[in-house]
């Protein structure tokens, strides 16, 4: 992912989350007490950041939290927060893809119902609206 320095922080908050399906707090400089304003720029945050470059940030899914919020601050000079799906703060020992799943609904089936289940229920559906015309011819 590329950041321009002149990139506002709710710019760089929306494509960090189109980009890796997770949405993250940014904090001013490297300090957790301070949340960044979303209309500020990622140069106004930063501690030493230069302005006249573009810099790349090197994140896959199958890092861990920890590491992506470190790539951040040592490649941007801000901390950053991932977040799960509630806004609170996802575990340090999750990979970037586990709290992407949690965003999704992860690939579990619905509780209770099977696949089978629901395959031989619209089965039975069908069958149902194709018989009660029949019945209906015959019974009236």
């Amino acid at each position: 992912m590329r950041v321009s320095p002149r990139t506002k922080v709710s710019t760089f908050k929306k494509r960090f989350e189109e980009e890796f399906g997770v949405n993250i707090k940014c904090h001013k400089g490297m300090s957790m007490g301070h949340i960044a304003d979303d209309s500020d720029e990622l140069h106004e945050i930063c501690t030493g950041m230069e302005v006249n470059r573009d810099f790349k940030l090197n994140i896959s899914g199958n890092m861990k939290v920890s590491t992506v919020e470190k790539e951040v601050a040592d490649s941007l000079g801000f901390l950053i927060q991932v977040l799960n799906p509630d806004g609170s703060n996802a575990k340090n020992s999750r990979t970037l893809g586990d709290v992407r799943r949690d965003y999704s609904g992860g690939s579990k089936k619905p509780s209770g119902v099977s696949v089978k289940n629901q395959s031989s229920e619209k089965k039975g559906c069908l069958t149902a609206i194709a018989i009660v015309p029949f019945l209906w011819f015959l019974f009236t």
